[in-house]
C-alpha cells in the first residue's frame, strides 16, 4: 500500500522477525567429512528449484505441465544429498538439520521502549514532503482495515514539522518585516502610500526569488526557506532608500515624474554596490565541496535571488507605482518631525566637529 502512494518510497521494514527456513550445519561434522559450507549451499540449490513449465501434446490437446521440485515439507530438505559418488553418500541430515524459524536479527526497532516493526517512509526526489505526509496520513485508516485488529499502526515520527516550521517562520518574519518597515517609513516620511509601496516589494521579491530558484533546479527546502528568511531583513533596504530619495527630490520642488527619475538614477549605483558587498559574503559557498556545498549553495542562491529581485523592483516597480499612486507631496506633519530631527542631528555634528580638540 505504501508503494502505490504517489511520491512515496518505502524501504523494507526492520525490527521484525522474518520467517525463514533455516538450515543449521554443524561445523565439526563438516570437518569430519572434509566438506565445506559451499557444498551444502550448492546441494540445496540443486535439490530445491522451480523450473519453467513445459507443454505436452496428448491427442488433440496441448497441455501445460508445471515442473515444481520445491519440497512441500521443509523437513524433506534433510534428504537432499550433499555428496554422492565413490564411497558412502552424505546427506544433509548427516551434517545438520532444518527448521522453520526466523532469520538472524540485525536490527531492533524500539517505540516507547517496546519492540516494534518500523517502516521508514521517505519521499522521492521530485515529490513534496508535505504532500507525501498528507497522503500517508490519509491512507492510514485503509491500511488499518487491511490487517488484523491486534496489530496497531501508528504515525510515530514526522519530519515534515521542520519544513512546516520553516514556512511558518518565513511567513512570520515577512509579516513583521513588512509591518515594521511600513511603520518606520510612515513615521519618518509621513506618507502612507509610500509605506504601502515598500510593503508590497517584500512579497514580490520573495516570489521572484522562488521562481528563480525553480529555474535553476532548486527546491523549497529548509535551507532555501532559511535563506529567504535571512534575506527579509536586507531586501527592504533597496526600496526604502529609493522611496526616501524620491521624497528628498520632491522636497526640492520638482515635478513628481522628474523627481522620481532623478532620485532613482541617483541611488541606482550605490544600491547595486551595497547589494554586491552583501552578496560577496555568500560567494565562498560556491567554492565548497561535498555536504557543505549541498547545504549552503541553496541558501546563498535564495539570498542572492531575493536581493537581486529587490534591487530590480526598487528601480522599476517602486518608481512606477509611486508615479501612479504617490499622490501629492506634503512637507508637514510627521515628515516635519523627521526634518527637525535631521536638523538637530546636523547641529550636534557641527558642534562636535568644531570642538573636536
Amino acid at each position: 500500500m505504501f508503494g502505490t502512494l504517489p511520491g512515496v518510497s518505502a524501504p523494507p521494514p526492520f525490527g521484525g522477525n522474518q520467517r525463514t527456513v533455516v538450515v543449521r550445519v554443524d561445523p565439526d561434522r563438516l570437518r569430519a567429512y572434509h566438506m565445506s559450507g559451499e557444498e551444502v549451499v550448492r546441494s540445496l540449490s540443486r535439490g530445491n528449484v522451480i523450473t519453467p513449465s513445459g507443454n505436452v501434446r496428448i491427442g488433440d490437446f496441448t497441455r501445460m505441465v508445471p515442473v515444481n521440485t520445491v519440497v512441500r515439507n521443509v523437513q524433506e530438505l534433510i534428504d537432499i544429498p550433499v555428496r554422492i559418488g565413490s564411497g558412502s553418500s552424505v546427506f544433509l541430515r548427516d551434517v545438520g538439520y532444518v527448521e522453520d524459524s526466523s532469520d538472524i536479527l540485525t536490527s531492533y526497532a524500539l517505540i516507547n521502549g517496546k519492540r516494534s516493526v518500523y517502516i521508514p517512509v521517505t519521499k522521492r526526489a521530485d515529490a513534496s514532503t508535505l504532500a507525501v505526509v498528507q497522503r500517508v496520513q490519509a491512507e492510514l485508516p485503509r491500511m488499518r482495515s487491511a490487517i488484523p485488529q491486534d496489530i496497531a499502526i501508528d504515525f510515530t515520527f514526522d519530519q515534515s514539522g521542520y519544513v512546516t516550521n520553516a514556512i511558518r517562520s518565513l511567513a512570520i518574519e515577512g509579516s513583521l518585516g513588512a509591518v515594521l518597515t511600513g511603520l518606520m517609513v510612515l513615521l519618518f516620511l509621513g506618507h502612507f502610500r509610500s509605506s504601502i509601496i515598500v510593503i508590497l516589494t517584500i512579497p514580490l521579491a520573495l516570489l521572484s526569488a522562488v521562481v528563480a530558484l525553480w529555474a535553476v533546479g532548486q527546491t523549497i527546502n529548509i535551507m532555501t526557506l532559511g535563506g529567504l528568511t535571512l534575506a527579509i531583513g536586507i531586501l527592504v533596504d533597496e526600496s526604502t532608500v529609493a522611496i526616501e530619495n524620491i521624497h528628498t527630490h520632491l522636497g526640492r520642488g520638482k515635478r513628481r515624474a522628474r523627481a522620481v527619475f532623478d532620485a532613482v538614477s541617483e541611488v541606482a549605483v550605490p544600491m547595486m554596490l551595497a547589494m554586491l558587498c552583501i552578496l560577496a559574503v555568500f560567494a565562498p559557498s560556491f567554492l565548497m565541496v561535498g555536504v557543505g556545498r549541498a547545504l549552503f549553495v541553496p541558501l546563498a542562491l535564495s539570498v542572492g535571488f531575493a536581493m537581486a529581485a529587490s534591487y530590480v523592483l526598487a528601480l522599476t516597480f517602486v518608481p512606477i507605482l509611486y508615479i501612479w499612486i504617490g499622490g501629492e507631496h506634503h512637507r508637514s506633519g510627521k515628515s516635519g518631525y523627521f526634518d527637525r530631527l535631521r536638523q538637530s542631528y546636523g547641529a550636534i555634528v557641527n558642534i562636535v566637529v568644531r570642538h573636536r580638540s
